[in-house]
């Protein structure tokens, strides 16, 4: 075994405690492995079926009833560039290889950090859920109580009937921790001293409170600015759910199911992550009765394609849209139509740190292994490693020509998503 290999192995194993030990978000989130045979074919793009709905259909001699077909929607993501730390360690720097063990440990530390801190902006920007207070987070008579705040949002999702099996989870700013973490903490869920310390060092603020299932705070989440631009949509808005669209040669391309495309008076001003409802355009459960709720059915802004068009997040489609067809209708998840002429209503008018809720099957990481033989590895001797489902490599040579130095890269290679934008999102103060 080569001095380089020997010394790969002696703090790999760092790297991956640090990695395992940091990420309260990788943890509350679901994983994924794109096939690497498609991505190689498609520049690192990859699709990911999503999970179906379903039309109960009632009737015992279902003669003359038009049986659904199969309609497997999917969302699209690209794995693109790799997160680096790259780093020169001079001899005169390194005594021993434990030197090297704690520089390794402090850029697992840097990446694992910065993933982390990507996964929660895509969460605030891309997530449509949002619930708006106007008051600031404690227990003052003006302000807004955390508690409350945390279990409107959670009531939201139940009564949306969103899939919320795998768990909720909520990460809350230090504003937000201060104004409601007494009492979270001090919660009859919490008498018993149940969450043990390494939680709270974690990020972990207690279990099960107003019905989410994990509540953490996190240092890593984003302000979202107040929104500048006003605007009203140009026509009437008419969606399907769609699996495939034709190709210019004549075959069927992939849709990705989560955005559309509508037509405004004026995208001044409008940026990624505006969160706005259509006024009166209630929400509806995403069970198959389609009960109208009690509240606007909230969006977010995904992208300003250009000065009278913006993409926006989940693609809104009214239930009783006459181009609906089957199965179609089952998701459905507004009231009314969007007719032309209604504003923009936007919820975050006032610039403040976001609060992130989330169903923990409502955020992707996909990663994939970087291979040994990739381009930025040459010259060094490699190891790949896996810590959940981060997946990296780790590589050092050392120089006798220029000095007696080392140096050494570690990269890690994913890519984060929101699979369902109306089951993850913000909870925003002050507004």
């Amino acid at each position: 075994m080569g001095i380089e290999t020997q010394v790969i192995t002696a703090a790999l194993d760092e790297v991956v405690k640090v990695c395992e030990a940091i990420t309260p978000l990788v943890d509350s989130s679901q994983s994924y492995e794109p096939d690497p045979g498609s991505m190689q074919r498609s520049s690192n793009t990859y699709w990911k079926p999503i999970e179906q709905n379903a039309r109960v259909v009632d009737g015992t001699d279902l003669t003359g009833v038009d049986p659904d077909g199969m309609l497997e929607l999917s969302i699209s993501g690209d794995v693109g560039d790799y997160s680096n730390i790259w780093r020169t360690i001079d001899s005169k720097q390194m005594r021993d290889e434990r030197t090297l063990r704690r520089s390794m440990a402090a850029g697992a530390r840097a990446l694992i950090e910065d993933m982390e801190r990507k996964g929660l902006q895509k969460a605030a920007t891309h997530g449509a859920f949002c619930t708006a207070f106007s008051g600031a987070p404690g227990p003052g008579v003006t302000q807004t109580k955390v508690w409350t705040a945390l279990a409107e949002s959670e009531a939201r999702m139940f009564d949306a009937q969103m899939a919320t099996s795998s768990g909720t989870s909520s990460f809350l700013n230090a504003q937000t921790w201060t104004g409601g973490g007494e009492f979270l903490t001090n919660s009859s869920a919490n008498f018993a001293n149940s969450i043990p310390d390494e939680a709270y060092r974690q990020g972990e603020i207690q279990r099960q409170i107003a019905g989410i299932g994990q509540v953490n705070r996190h240092n890593k989440l984003i302000n979202i600015e107040a929104a500048a631009g006003s605007c009203t949509v140009t026509s009437n808005l008419s969606f399907r759910p769609l699996a495939t669209e034709p190709a210019p040669n004549g075959s069927e391309l992939s849709v990705d199911h989560r955005f559309a495309t509508i037509p405004v008076s004026d995208t001044t001003d409008v940026k990624v992550g505006d969160k706005f409802t259509f006024p009166g355009v209630k929400a509806l459960n995403m069970g198959n009765d389609k009960q109208v709720l009690d509240y606007d059915q909230t969006f977010t802004v995904a992208q300003v394609k250009d000065g009278t068009n913006l993409v926006i997040s989940p693609k809104p489609i009214w239930v009783d849209d006459p181009n609906l067809v089957g199965v179609e209708k089952a998701y459905a998840n507004i009231a009314s139509e969007v007719t032309s002429g209604t504003a923009l209503n936007f919820l975050n008018t006032n610039t403040t740190r976001s609060n992130v809720i989330m169903a923990n099957d409502a955020l992707v990481l996909a990663s994939q292994p970087i291979t040994v033989g990739n381009d930025i590895f040459q010259g060094l001797d490699a190891e790949p490693f896996e810590a959940g489902p981060i997946r990296g490599m780790l590589g050092f040579e050392s120089n006798l020509v220029t000095g007696f130095t080392g140096r050494y890269r570690m990269a890690i290679w994913y890519d984060w998503e929101v699979e369902k934008p109306e089951a993850i999102g913000t909870i925003l103060f002050n507004q």
